[in-house]
């Protein structure tokens, strides 16, 4: 007699099987497939490209002695952990900023933010900088051999002055791909790349600048790719739609930005310094347990390069969906985005466990290193399946805004759950590094539930109203007078010198002429019976020279009219509340001062 569990399971699955075919025989599913691809298999060569320039140069290094290749590998992990993980981090707030400002149709706002990210991350590199130019004395602290720590340091400090290279370049993929522009980034990546061997070769072998030269080489390749990036922007004019100059108005408005980067940057970091623990944890049971977790931990990162490409994709998507207002789009390119990501993750998983003993001939002649690095592959690959899965559904969030969910999950799933699983294991335990890998897997599952969670439970029109509100469509408001005729504006379309923004930000009148006391006055927001009011302060004098119909606009109301009579005021707010109209796009009375 059949199992009625095992038959409903079947029921499940044969009725999902439908769903799911049906659905992607939908036009719009397709589509946003189609879109969610075309943008990601170039970010997957272009990030790729990026990541082999830190590898080539400890390659390089490794070719005097093992002392220069060590150097060099501690330098790259100071660089990586406390620069570029930083500066990725960071550039993780133009996830949302971007796509969502973009697709909201508030194109020059784009410029803004472009503006207002080159400033701090640019002032964000004299922190890392200082730290990299410190990297030898860090490691003596930390134990390291003096020569070792000596070559690590010159290797630190000669790149020191490419992290802001490799910051820019960060913005502008994001700049460049939230307008839908990715194969240009690939043919520059994969042109720096292989400038980056050349450049390798000229300082470190024929300059024979050793250590230094390499240091360097990678400083000049980072900004290569940079300058690239720039001469393509001016040159194909991509930037005319985004463009309207440098603006005053991006040294305001900062804590939006900082709020999601930094978000953003513990979100990545918080992994990435988990990692960087174990290593170090490792290095204490043997030179053949750290080869073989470094090992496993190289081939991991390799790899994330693809969903982290597919995330970023996947970000600007559903951010421009939400800035246009397109909530059901949205949706959809999550459903896509979670397809892409199991199949993907499932496929990689099954390679490394294919071929999880050849892999660790290509990095080690040592047959003991090869045996354990082949048993920790098996667990990489389950460990695979959970972390790509993860590194989507983070793209998915950075879209809709959610990074700070998303570090909050990090800290709990790596640091209370991952690291108090593998720490034991690897210490206390005969598993060693098995055990730090299998409490990695652990942590990751934690992870891709936890995000999950949260991605399943959007309520897709209220992101739609949030990411509208940060593309400058509800807190931006310009007052304008009927008198001048024609449609009212809104901030979106007037040029920046005829912009009146909220709260002191910068006060100008459409034709130049504000009474004093207006010049001294501001705009305000609160929030009453659910609905969102403003005040004007001298509404009386603004009211004299232009007339009783001047409009308080934004998209976030189509129009505000202002007035003396309180009891219309009263009479109109009661309305809507009682409509159920204290949303955004509803017009209402402003109240004077």
């Amino acid at each position: 007699m059949p199992c009625p569990s095992w038959e409903r399971a079947t029921q499940w699955l044969l009725t999902s099987r439908g769903v799911f075919k049906e659905k992607f025989q939908d036009d719009g599913y397709r589509a946003q497939l189609r879109e969610l691809l075309r943008l990601s298999w170039p970010m997957v060569l272009t990030y790729l490209s990026m990541y082999s320039m830190s590898c080539v140069s400890i390659a390089f290094c490794g070719q005097f002695s093992k002392e220069a290749l060590d150097g060099a590998s501690l330098s790259t992990t100071i660089t990586n952990v406390l620069g570029t993980s930083v500066m990725v981090g960071l550039s993780s707030a133009f996830d949302t900023l971007f796509p969502q400002t973009y697709g909201s149709g508030n194109q020059f706002g784009v410029g803004i933010i472009l503006q207002r990210g080159l400033i701090i991350l640019f002032l964000a590199c004299f922190p890392c900088i200082a730290i990299f130019i410190n990297t030898e004395h860090l490691l003596l602290l930390l134990g390291q051999e003096a020569e070792v720590s000596r070559l690590a340091g010159l290797h630190a400090t000669a790149y020191s002055f490419g992290l802001p290279g490799h910051a820019l370049t960060c913005i502008l993929l994001r700049y460049l791909q939230c307008q839908g522009i990715v194969i240009p980034n690939v043919f520059m990546g994969l042109g720096s790349a292989l400038a980056n061997v050349g450049i390798h070769w000229l300082f470190v072998f024929y300059l024979d600048m050793g250590t230094f030269g390499a240091g360097l080489a990678l400083g000049i390749s980072r900004w290569l790719f940079a300058i690239v990036q720039v001469i393509y922007v001016l040159a194909a004019g991509v930037y005319k739609d985004t463009w309207s100059g440098w603006s005053r108005e991006c040294l305001f408005e900062w804590g939006t930005y900082l709020t999601l980067a930094i978000a953003g940057m513990l979100m990545l970091c918080l992994e990435w310094w988990c990692y960087e623990i174990l290593v170090f944890l490792s290095g204490l049971l043997g030179a053949t347990q750290l080869a073989a977790f470094t090992i496993v931990y190289n081939v991991a990162t390799l790899t994330l390069m693809i969903p982290y490409a597919i995330g970023t994709s996947a970000s600007v998507i559903v951010g421009s969906h939400l800035g246009a207002g397109d909530a059901e789009k949205a949706k959809v390119t999550y459903r896509v985005v979670l397809f892409v990501g199991v199949v993907e993750a499932t496929i990689v998983a099954l390679a490394t466990f294919i071929f999880k003993d050849a892999i660790p001939v290509l990095f080690s002649p040592d047959l003991e290193v090869q045996i354990l690095t082949s048993t920790l592959l098996i667990i990489a690959a389950i460990y695979e399946i959970f972390q790509h899965t993860k590194e989507i559904l983070c793209g998915v969030l950075r879209g809709a805004g959610h990074q700070i969910y998303g570090a909050l999950s990090s800290f709990f799933s790596f640091y209370l759950v991952a690291l108090s699983i593998s720490i034991p294991l690897l210490l206390l335990t005969e598993l060693e590094d098995e055990g730090a890998w299998w409490g990695a897997c652990v942590g990751v599952f934690v992870h891709s539930v936890l995000l999950l969670i949260k991605a399943q439970s959007l309520d897709w029109q209220e992101e739609v109203n949030k990411a509208q509100g940060r593309a400058g469509l509800v807190k931006d408001v310009i007052l304008y007078s009927e008198i001048k005729g024609g449609n009212v504006p809104t901030r979106s379309n007037l040029p920046d010198d005829q912009k009146i923004i909220a709260n002191g930000y910068k006060l100008r009148e459409l034709n130049g002429s504000v009474p004093p006391g207006a010049m001294n006055g501001s705009v305000s927001t609160g929030k009453e019976n659910g609905i969102h009011t403003y005040e004007l302060v001298d509404m009386n004098e603004i009211n004299e020279m232009h007339g009783d119909n001047i409009h308080l606009t934004s998209t976030d109301f189509n129009s505000i009219s202002a007035t003396t009579d309180k009891d219309e005021i009263k009479n109109n707010t009661t309305e809507a509340i009682r409509n159920g109209k204290g949303t955004p796009q509803v017009p209402f009375q402003m109240w004077p001062s």
